[in-house]
C-alpha cells in the first residue's frame, strides 16, 4: 500500500464511452481535474458533510467552486485504461469516511 492514495471504496458503474454523466445531489464542486491513478476527476462537497467523488471520467464539464444541482451534467465518460471499457469509478463520502453507494442509489 503506498502512502497518500486513495482506497477504492466505490462501486465501478459501466456506461458506454460518451455518456453524460450527473451530479447524484446538488452541491459545489471542491475539485475537477486529472489525479493521478484515478484520471479525470470531480469531487463535489453536498450537505451534511457529504460528497460524492466520480473518476475515470472522459470529459469533464464543470470547473471548481461551480455550483450543481441534482442530474446536473458535470461530465461524460471516457475509457479508463487503453484495454478497458469504459465505466464511472463513484463514490458518497460522509466526514470524509467511504460508504456503501448502494444504501444510497434508488
Amino acid at each position: 500500500i503506498q502512502p497518500n492514495r486513495m482506497n477504492f471504496n466505490g462501486i465501478r458503474i459501466a456506461a458506454d464511452e460518451e455518456t453524460a454523466v450527473q451530479a447524484a445531489a446538488s452541491g459545489t464542486v471542491i475539485f475537477s481535474a486529472h489525479l493521478k491513478d484515478y484520471g479525470e476527476t470531480i469531487i463535489i462537497k453536498h450537505e451534511d458533510n457529504y460528497a460524492t467523488v466520480y473518476t475515470h471520467l472522459g470529459t469533464r464539464t464543470i470547473r471548481e467552486d461551480a455550483r450543481v444541482r441534482r442530474g446536473d451534467r458535470i461530465a461524460f465518460l471516457g475509457k479508463a485504461g487503453e484495454r478497458e471499457e469504459p465505466y464511472l469509478y463513484f463514490e458518497i463520502r460522509h466526514n470524509n469516511k467511504a460508504r456503501n453507494p448502494l444504501f444510497f442509489l434508488p
